[in-house]
């Protein structure tokens, strides 16, 4: 019987997006290559349209919304084709930098059909807001303030937020907000009125945006879809850490270990819950034990060693949690959009180099975690869980006030 667990799915379906489009740009709505119109090259300027040329209310649109904050950058019809209906998609930038797009079908159903991001984003959804599009919504989608095709790690890379507090409040929440209020101003001045429910729909990175946007901003959507969010993000970003270090050396676990390892993890877990049928229900009702439940001489103890600490869970040298440990399940190799994969073998133990898990997480202690980014040069195997974890409460304090200035200084485009 095929083992799986709602844990390896949800690996498999979060692997799977950031793996899905080169380079590492992902929304869990579908393949972040972009599908609608693009940018085209160089700097030409507009073709003058001949007298008898008549105008779209579309290309007409770019000189008939107008905004403070707010720039629309094109506006262009597009033809139908197999996948989507014939649309106007719409550029624009909202002070500072932030990029959106919306597109808006010209047989509408009256909708509106916002998507999120993957990991540190700098993209706009195309693919995914094409599903919105095809079904007749108005879309839209942001790149949350910067372009990760300028980042040497696309969306895997959170170098924007080097000393650039404000970049990072944009990328957290405001971009999407502001999205989502701009995007809704555009429908109505475009259709005559405004849309009569409006919908987010995001994982991982987008639902975190998504849960954000209940939280600060309730009126902005009616209805809000979030899968696998990436909650507690500072302690999300410290645990890839804790696993990367748990694994160096003599702790490495090789990837030809893993079937190894689910086998013994779903031997002692799948019947827990009274039926054996290649599903863990709740992991949290089973007690593996690395140190005895594994074949004997299958792992060497400083691997063992390493499996505790991994599912132990992210702790200080006091013993105190600081992070739960990685749920039992996603070792087993499931059906995934790429074929059979494991969650651990990307996301933790990594196949082709340093797991994502340590490269997100990497990224974020350079240029995100700390007041004072340490920046490019900065060692992940230097991170000291019993002295950087109470620095981060000092910069929340900061990165707070910094909201709050921003919110009267600049908050008044949202109106």
């Amino acid at each position: 019987m095929k083992r799986k667990s709602l844990l390896s799915l949800i690996g498999s379906i979060c692997l799977a997006l950031v793996l899905v489009a080169l380079p590492f740009v992902g929304a869990c709505t579908g393949p972040a290559s972009p599908t609608g119109p693009q940018e085209p090259q160089g700097t030409p300027g507009p073709a003058a349209p001949s007298p008898e040329a008549e105008i779209s209310p579309c290309e007409e649109f770019i000189h008939v919304f107008e905004k403070e904050g707010v720039t629309i950058t094109s506006a262009t019809l597009v033809a139908a084709t197999s996948t989507v209906p014939e649309h106007c998609d719409i550029r624009g930038k909202i002070d500072p930098d932030i990029g959106f797009a919306v597109e808006l079908p010209t047989d509408w159903n009256g909708r509106f059909y916002m998507v999120g991001n993957g990991v540190y984003a700098g993209n706009i959804e195309y693919a995914a807001m094409e599903k919105g599009l095809s079904m007749g919504y108005a879309t839209a989608s942001t790149d949350t303030g910067h372009d990760s095709g300028a980042d040497p790690m696309g969306a895997l890379d959170a170098s924007f937020a080097y000393n650039n507090p404000e970049g990072e409040i944009d990328y957290c929440y405001r971009a999407i907000h502001l999205t989502a209020v701009t995007a809704k101003e555009i429908i109505e001045a475009y259709y005559g009125e405004p849309p009569s429910y409006s919908y987010f729909v995001g994982c991982s990175t987008g639902g975190r945006q998504g849960l954000m946007e209940a939280q600060r901003f309730p009126l902005d959507f009616d209805g809000i879809v979030v899968g696998a969010p990436a909650l507690d993000f500072s302690g999300v970003q410290m645990w890839g850490i804790w696993n990367a270090q748990a694994l160096l050396g003599d702790g490495n676990i090789p990837l030809e270990s893993l079937p190894i390892l689910a086998d013994a993890v779903y031997e002692k877990c799948d019947g827990v819950d009274g039926l054996v049928d290649g599903l863990i229900n709740d992991p949290r009702n089973c007690t593996f034990d690395p140190a005895t439940d594994l074949p004997p001489g299958s792992f060497t103890p400083a691997q063992v060693e390493a499996l505790e600490k991994i599912y132990g869970g992210v702790k200080n040298s006091e013993g105190e949690l600081l992070f739960p440990g990685t749920p039992l399940g996603a070792e087993v190799f499931a059906a995934g959009m790429m074929g059979p994969a494991s969650g651990w073998a990307m996301w933790v133990i990594g196949m082709f180099g340093p797991s994502l898990q340590l490269l997100i997480g990497d990224s974020f202690m350079k240029y995100m975690a700390f007041e004072v980014d340490p920046g490019p040069d900065y060692d992940w195997k230097t991170f000291n869980f019993d002295t950087d974890p109470p620095k981060w409460h000092t910069y929340h304090q900061s990165l707070m006030r910094l909201t709050r200035i921003c919110r009267s200084l600049r908050l008044t485009v949202a109106r």
